[in-house]
């Protein structure tokens, strides 16, 4: 299975839009978020990226402790999308990127997934499916519009 890496950097939403739109008067706090946020304003700029659209779930967050500290088992239901815009505030129409009654479950782990949680896995029938929820709510959109322009 391939490793995904995640790297996030708190900021304020007005410094989130200034960076997203490649500007450089933001401010972080930390190191580590000024290298995540050069990261950023460098792919903004290069690949000419704009948002394309908000994902939106309801989440159940479950973590490891004593045995598997690095264990974290989530669950995302709802999952609904929108256009995207730099206006993460103002209230939009949602419509649904995933199937209402199915859930979306991630299995994270720093060191690897614990022999005890891929055996009941397995005995349920569980099975690994990659699955983007950014993904999903593009096609959504897509398909959305391709009704509407259908229909018009």
């Amino acid at each position: 299975p391939r490793t995904v890496q995640k790297r996030r950097l708190a900021m304020t939403l007005t410094d989130a839009y200034r960076l997203c739109s490649g500007d450089m008067r933001f401010h972080v706090s930390a190191k580590d978020d000024q290298e995540v946020a050069d990261e950023v304003h460098c792919l903004v700029r290069s690949l000419r990226l704009a948002p394309k659209n908000v994902i939106t779930y309801t989440r159940q967050a479950w973590m490891g402790y004593f045995m598997d500290p690095g264990l974290r088992v989530t669950f995302d239901a709802l999952v609904r999308t929108r256009r995207a815009g730099f206006d993460l505030e103002q209230p939009r129409r949602l419509i649904l990127a995933y199937p209402a009654g199915r859930l979306i479950m991630e299995v994270k782990a720093n060191e690897r997934v614990p022999h005890w949680l891929t055996t009941t896995l397995a005995r349920h029938g569980c099975s690994l499916e990659r699955i983007s929820k950014y993904c999903h709510g593009i096609a959504q959109l897509v398909r959305q519009e391709r009704l509407r322009w259908e229909a018009g």
